[in-house]
C-alpha cells in the first residue's frame, strides 16, 4: 500500500506451531497454515449473495459473471474498453444508450433480460400508494364487472405491479385462503405454508414467482413499496435462496399453455387455473388478472 512516497507494510498476526511436519506459520486471523488469504469477496459479490433491490451496475456484473467471462472478454464482446466496463460495473459511470445496446448485443441477452436491463437504465418510475390506486378503480363499472365475472365462475383481480391485490372478485379469496392475512400481496402469500400446501407444483412455480417479482421491481426500484416488500420476503429462506441463486433470471408474463394447479376440497383432482394478465388502460400502474378454472374441477 502506498501513501505519498512512503511504503507501509502491514503483517497479519502469525504464530509458529510445531508438529510432525516441523514448524509452520499459521495465520491466526484466517487460519491458513501458509498464511495465505483466500480470494477477497468484492462488494458486488457480497451484494449478489444478499437480497437487494436491483440496480444496473450490479445487474451487469451478475450477467458477466454468470457467463464466466473476465471483464476483458466481456468488454471485447461489447466493443468497449475494459476500463469503461469497470466504471459501469462499479456504478461510477452510467452507460449511454448506444453503449448499453452494445452490451446487450455482446452479452446475447434473452428478451426478458434485455427488457430488465433497459428498465434498470431508465429513470425509476413513481409507484402510487396502494390506497391511491384503489381509489382510482373504486367505480360502479369495476364493481359490476367483478360481480359479472364472479357469477360466470371467473376469478378477476386488479393488482399493483408488485402483486398487491387492490380489489378482486370473491372467488379469488375463496381460491387463495390466507391472502388477506398476507397483506393482500400474492408474492407474500405464495411463500406462506398455506400456499405451499395448496399449489401442486409449488417447487416449479417458486422460481417463476421470484423472477417475475425481480422484473416487476425494476421500474419501481426506488419505491418504498418495493423496498418494504423485498425486505419482508428476504426473511423467508426459500425466497432468499431463490433470489440469490438465480440473480439473472427475470420473467415478464406467464408461459402460455401452463396452468396453475391448485388442490381444493371436494375433489381428488387439482383445479387447473389458466391465467391472463394485462395492463389496465388507466392508470398504467394497475394490472388486471383473469383466472379460469377447468370445467371438471372448479375452485370452491
Amino acid at each position: 500500500m502506498r501513501a505519498n512516497s512512503m511504503t507501509i507494510h502491514i503483517s497479519d498476526p502469525v504464530e509458529t506451531v510445531s508438529g510432525r511436519d516441523g514448524d509452520r506459520r499459521v495465520n491466526r486471523i484466517r487460519g491458513h497454515k501458509d498464511g495465505r488469504h483466500p480470494p477477497r469477496r468484492t462488494r458486488r459479490a457480497r451484494a449478489a449473495a444478499r437480497v437487494e433491490i436491483p440496480n444496473l451496475h450490479i445487474w451487469l456484473d451478475q450477467l458477466r459473471n454468470e457467463r464466466g467471462w473476465s471483464r476483458e472478454i466481456a468488454a471485447a464482446r461489447a466493443r468497449i474498453s475494459t476500463a469503461y466496463l469497470f466504471k459501469i460495473e462499479h456504478g461510477r459511470s452510467v452507460p449511454t444508450v448506444d453503449t448499453l445496446a452494445k452490451i446487450v448485443r455482446g452479452y446475447d441477452l434473452d428478451p426478458a433480460q434485455r427488457r430488465h436491463t433497459y428498465d434498470l437504465w431508465n429513470p425509476p418510475q413513481r409507484l402510487p400508494a396502494d390506497d391511491e390506486l384503489r381509489h382510482q378503480i373504486a367505480t360502479s363499472e369495476v364493481n359490476a364487472h367483478l360481480a359479472h365475472l364472479d357469477a360466470a365462475h371467473i376469478i378477476c383481480a386488479y393488482t399493483t405491479p408488485l402483486s398487491t391485490v387492490l380489489t378482486a372478485s370473491d372467488r379469488l379469496y375463496a381460491a387463495l385462503p390466507g391472502l388477506r392475512q398476507a397483506g393482500n400481496n400474492i408474492a407474500l402469500w405464495f411463500f406462506q405454508p398455506t400456499a405451499r400446501g395448496l399449489l401442486v407444483d409449488w417447487d416449479d412455480e417458486a422460481p417463476h414467482v421470484v423472477a417475475a417479482l425481480r422484473a416487476a421491481i425494476g421500474p419501481y426500484r426506488r419505491s418504498h413499496h418495493a423496498r418494504a416488500l423485498l425486505h419482508t420476503l428476504a426473511a423467508n429462506p426459500h425466497f432468499a435462496e431463490l433470489w440469490t441463486r438465480h440473480p439473472t433470471t427475470v420473467s415478464y408474463g406467464r408461459p402460455s399453455g401452463k396452468p396453475v394447479l391448485l388442490r381444493h376440497t371436494g375433489s381428488p383432482n387439482p383445479a387447473a387455473i389458466s391465467l391472463q394478465i394485462s395492463e389496465f388502460h388507466s392508470p398504467h400502474a394497475i394490472l388486471v388478472a383473469y383466472a379460469i378454472s377447468n370445467a371438471s374441477a372448479e375452485c370452491r
